[in-house]
């Protein structure tokens, strides 16, 4: 995976190690590549992430963990005081509480990259749901020096509206099935464009 900014002229090169349980993949990101000085490395150019703060609970949080052994990573916990005895926070070399409300705190992008700094962790991996595809916490991270393991902020948020990434992907010249250029205002508009495209049809709430 290579990520260029042309405006700043950094390149960082991520060596992405998965490690697959179930057919699900606990995507890890473990070296990173940089050409440039502005960004901290504990070894020249090279950039060996050595903690990892998990921001999820559950089935996907002890996969993640279990990727981090194997890879001689120290994985981090978060839970809520409804979850202090599932099995990640066991798994985990450490844990954090997080609130005692059982939701709330897991969608607490401060909160949670607070956490990881605190811990001293190098990056934060979201997991599935929750906030793994929430601009936010990849923006904070960005801001707070931590790395997230996922799409920069802004491609979330682009490819969160479905109007967007049906754009960006038309810039780019990827294939795109027939439809309308943005939201259709009414039925009548609706089955003009129904009519120019050809039946069947499939309408995508946005």
């Amino acid at each position: 995976m290579l990520i260029k900014d042309l405006k700043s002229f950094h390149a960082i090169y991520l060596i992405n190690l998965s490690t697959w349980y179930n057919f699900e993949a606990s995507l890890i990101s473990i070296f990173v590549f940089t050409v440039s000085n502005n960004i901290p490395t504990n070894e020249g150019n090279l950039f060996l992430i050595q903690k990892i703060l998990i921001a999820n609970r559950g089935e996907i949080a002890v996969r993640i963990i279990r990727a981090c052994k194997e890879m001689g990573i120290t994985s981090v916990a978060i839970f809520s005081e409804a979850d202090r005895h599932a099995l990640h926070v066991k798994k985990a070399d450490e844990s954090y509480r997080i609130g005692s409300d059982p939701l709330s705190g897991y969608l607490n992008a401060h909160r949670i990259v607070n956490t990881a700094v605190t811990a001293r962790c190098d990056a934060i991996h979201p997991g599935y749901g929750f906030l793994s595809e929430n601009p936010e916490l990849a923006a904070i991270c960005k801001r707070r020096g931590i790395k997230f393991i996922g799409p920069d902020d802004t491609v979330i948020s682009r490819m969160g509206d479905k109007v967007q990434a049906r754009k960006a992907m038309i810039e780019a010249g990827v294939p795109v099935i027939p439809g309308s250029e943005g939201n259709v205002k009414d039925l009548s508009e609706a089955v003009v464009i129904a009519q120019s495209i050809g039946y069947p049809i499939m309408l995508k709430a946005t």
